[in-house]
C-alpha cells in the first residue's frame, strides 16, 4: 500500500501535501496542431471515472478533427479495471473517427495492470518525445 499511497504521520503533515497539490487532477494541450495530450496526475479508479470520461469527451468534441491523442500517465500512480474501460471506450472512439490513441509514461505497475488485462496491443505505447 505505501506504493501506491503517500503515509504522513500527524494530520498536519497530510494538509501540507493537500495544499501542494495542484487545483486540477488533469491537463489538456495541444502540441503542433495534430497532436493532443491529457495528461492526469492522480490514481485513475472508480471514484475519479466519471471526471476522466468527461476529459476525454469535452477533449474530443473541443478537436473534432483530431488525428491522435495521448494520454501521459506519467503521474498515474494506480489504475483500476473501471479506469481501462474509460480508456478502452475513448480509443474506441477515437478509432471510429480515424484517429489513434496511445498511453505515455505509464508506470511499471500501470503497465502491468494494462498487460494483466490483455490490452498492452491495444492501448498502445507513445513512441515519440515526451512533453516537459
Amino acid at each position: 500500500m505505501h506504493s501506491l499511497y503517500t503515509v504522513v504521520d500527524d494530520e498536519t503533515a497530510a494538509f501540507a501535501i493537500l495544499a501542494e497539490m495542484p487545483a486540477s487532477d488533469h491537463e489538456c494541450r495541444k502540441l503542433d496542431g495534430e497532436v493532443v495530450w491529457v495528461s492526469f496526475n492522480r490514481a485513475l479508479d472508480a471514484l475519479f471515472y466519471k471526471e476522466m470520461v468527461d476529459t476525454f469527451d469535452s477533449t474530443l468534441a473541443e478537436n473534432p478533427s483530431l488525428k491522435t491523442l495521448v494520454v501521459d500517465l506519467r503521474e498515474v500512480t494506480f489504475i483500476d479495471s473501471r479506469a481501462v474501460g474509460g480508456l478502452i471506450r475513448t480509443w474506441k472512439m477515437m478509432t471510429a473517427k480515424g484517429g489513434q490513441m496511445y498511453l505515455a509514461g505509464a508506470s511499471p505497475s500501470v503497465k502491468s495492470i494494462i498487460s494483466l488485462l490483455k490490452l498492452d496491443k491495444l492501448l498502445s505505447e507513445w513512441k515519440g518525445d515526451l512533453p516537459a
